[in-house]
């Protein structure tokens, strides 16, 4: 993930990692032991956002009865899965601000912050997007199925050695997965500039260049018809639309 990153950096400036904006509240993940959601003041840093299956887990979020207590803090290990999954990543990564919706919005008060996630979703340095999880109680960062094979080979000179094989090497996964049925999911999917996808068998890399799977063998630019964030032709814009509403026609809103 780390050289998608930096390659995305390097080669793609309509893309790369930049200071943005934050939303109105964000969560510093600095200190994993006190996780604070925190009222960013127009401030601009980097930062990542969370797509995901909210699930069963809906008691943890913020309310005007919770604020107080997620402005304190939490520990890491308080959270559901999927949560705790992204904060460790964003760790990780080195980046120390994390939003989550069901966190970084005020629940029952979507008229204003549910009008930004345009902004919220583009100004991403990257978008975590747990396609794996339909529950936050699952997380995302789990052991996956095995999809490597082994053969043992033998020269006529009487050596021998392993050789392992990639058994999606040639097919990468494309299956419909959990998030994938989502109908927020679009939005998240088609606004954010720099994702990447937790599937079932292997990690997609999405930006606006290029679709690249783990398995190195798909490497297929981004189709344009689903990049609604800049300007387009009017030829452009009617395909973007109909696609759209085909895809998010197939979809739930649960």
């Amino acid at each position: 993930m780390r050289f998608w990153i930096e390659k995305c950096d390097e080669e793609h400036t309509d893309c790369k990692s930049t200071i943005s904006v934050l939303p109105s509240r964000i969560h510093d993940v600095q200190e994993l032991h006190t996780i604070k959601l925190c009222e960013s003041e127009g401030k601009s840093d980097q930062y990542t956002a969370l797509s995901n299956c909210w699930g069963s887990a809906k008691d943890f979020v913020t309310t005007k009865d919770t604020y107080a207590s997620m402005a304190k803090g939490f520990h890491i290990n308080q959270a559901p899965k999927t949560f705790r999954d992204a904060i460790l990543l964003t760790h990780r990564l080195g980046i120390h601000l994390l939003w989550i919706d069901s966190l970084g919005i005020i629940q029952f008060d979507w008229q204003l912050e549910g009008s930004r996630m345009a902004q919220v979703y583009g100004n991403a340095s990257l978008t975590i997007s747990a396609t794996n999880s339909d529950d936050d109680s699952k997380g995302f960062l789990n052991r996956r199925p095995l999809v490597y094979g082994s053969l043992k080979m033998k020269s006529t000179t009487g050596h021998s050695s392993m050789v392992y094989l990639n058994r999606k090497a040639l097919f990468p996964s494309c299956s419909i997965e959990p998030l994938d049925r989502r109908c927020w999911n679009l939005q998240e999917q088609c606004l954010s500039r720099r994702t990447v996808r937790f599937c079932e068998n292997e990690l997609v890399w999405i930006c606006k260049q290029h679709i690249e799977h783990e398995s190195g063998s798909s490497k297929i630019p981004r189709d344009s018809n689903w990049d609604i964030r800049g300007p387009m032709s009017d030829d452009i814009s009617t395909l973007s639309w109909e696609s759209l509403v085909e895809t998010y026609s197939q979809w739930t809103l649960s």
